[in-house]
């Protein structure tokens, strides 16, 4: 979801190995190994240590997603004539037989005044890697192209790391591994129009909506002893007038004895406590929509969840009436926030400790609430342009 810019400015957890992951070029893709454990910088927030998990929906938990593919495959170029097509598809770098045959395929779209591409299944299916993540993460940038907007993906090098977990088919990955491209330091696949029809049960297609929707994230632990400074860690994690919540667990496990470890899970506001690692049921919001990042970010200190913060307008009056931007320093609840080239809102997320996030990443009901990093979210909305990072801080902390 994206909001106008309003100054201008203007449960199944698995978890992994702990050897360390390849860096591979723009384009490839590895069965290789899973990231390491890591121990954070040390901060106000105390020393961390991160645990890198996967995490997906329960089977009975996956969203029903409907069958578009009795529609066909159409990308959209909303107010673009065919020259503004045709000029875009040579800058990203479209071969020019391509081009040509694409060309050959583009009609007026009076409803979107202007152009449309319906391509063959055979020319969907045999785009090379390259080729189709510079095509899509273009079509990325036009809300109507719903399939590379929604596109599945993943962090990470591994495609075994993102479907092994799920008991899919060796004939079912064979048809999905070269639909799958790379942007970035994310794996993405948005063909699933192209591939469920030939797919040999719904059950089947189920299998592999599941394994898509593994998500990489993150436990994180605060390690205490002696030497901790009970007094900073309370003032950090208390933050929002929570002091008296946090002090009497870490007090407790500082005088345990052996493992002087807490989960920051318990650390976190209500709202977020009781979220984490879980996937949205809309019916138990008590609204009609689904939660979405801005809603997340914006609720992280309430008691009780405001949904109107659903709502664009409200969103955009919340941000401008109740924050300001700051420039670093950041602390537990500020907001990290991520704009496009024109200055859209792309992405409200949560500031924890180090580089540790708290997000929603978008509508989708298999995306749950969890932790991530400052550059892996940064790469989760793919854009030709690098996304902007902005931070804000309530008014009132």
């Amino acid at each position: 979801m994206t909001v106008a810019s309003w100054l201008f400015f203007g449960l199944h957890i698995y978890h992994l190995d702990e050897s360390g992951a390849n860096n591979v070029k723009s384009g490839a893709i590895d069965n290789d190994s899973s990231p390491p454990i890591e121990s954070l910088a040390k901060g106000p927030w105390g020393r961390l240590v991160c645990r890198p998990i996967v995490i997906s929906p329960l089977l009975e938990q996956i969203p029903e997603i409907v069958s578009r593919s009795d529609k066909g495959t159409v990308w959209r170029f909303p107010r673009f004539n065919s020259t503004q097509v045709e000029t875009v598809l040579t800058q990203i770098g479209i071969p020019e037989a391509l081009r040509a045959k694409l060309m050959s395929m583009a009609e007026v779209d009076l409803a979107s005044e202007g152009i449309v591409i319906r391509p063959t299944p055979e020319l969907v299916l045999g785009l090379d890697r390259e080729t189709r993540a510079a095509l899509y993460v273009m079509l990325t940038e036009c809300e109507d192209n719903f399939d590379q907007r929604n596109a599945f993906r993943f962090y990470g090098n591994s495609l075994d790391r993102w479907v092994n977990h799920s008991p899919i088919s060796e004939a079912t990955r064979a048809l999905v591994e070269p639909l799958i491209y790379r942007h970035g330091d994310y794996l993405f696949f948005a063909d699933l129009r192209s591939v469920e029809t030939v797919l040999p049960s719904e059950e089947e297609r189920i299998q592999l909506v599941k394994a898509l929707s593994y998500q990489p994230t993150y436990l994180v632990e605060l390690e205490l002893s002696e030497t901790s400074d009970l007094d900073e860690l309370i003032g950090y994690w208390g933050r929002g007038g929570r002091a008296k919540d946090v002090a009497p667990i870490m007090e407790s496990v500082l005088q345990s004895g052996a493992d002087r470890t807490i989960d920051i899970t318990y650390l976190l506001p209500p709202f977020a406590r009781q979220r984490i690692y879980r996937y949205a049921v809309v019916s138990e919001m008590g609204a009609t929509e689904p939660p979405h990042c801005h809603w997340t970010a914006l609720n992280f200190f309430n008691d009780k969840p405001d949904n109107s913060l659903l709502e664009s307008d409200v969103i955009s009056r919340t941000l401008r009436e109740d924050y300001y931007r700051i420039f670093g320093n950041l602390k537990l609840g500020d907001l990290v926030l991520y704009l496009d080239a024109s200055k859209m809102l792309i992405h409200s997320s949560v500031y924890i400790a180090d580089d540790i996030l708290f997000t929603k990443n978008g509508v989708n009901l298999s995306q749950p609430w969890m932790l991530t990093k400052m550059d892996e979210m940064k790469g989760f909305y793919p854009r030709r342009e690098d996304l902007e990072v902005r931070y804000y801080r309530r008014k009132d902390l």
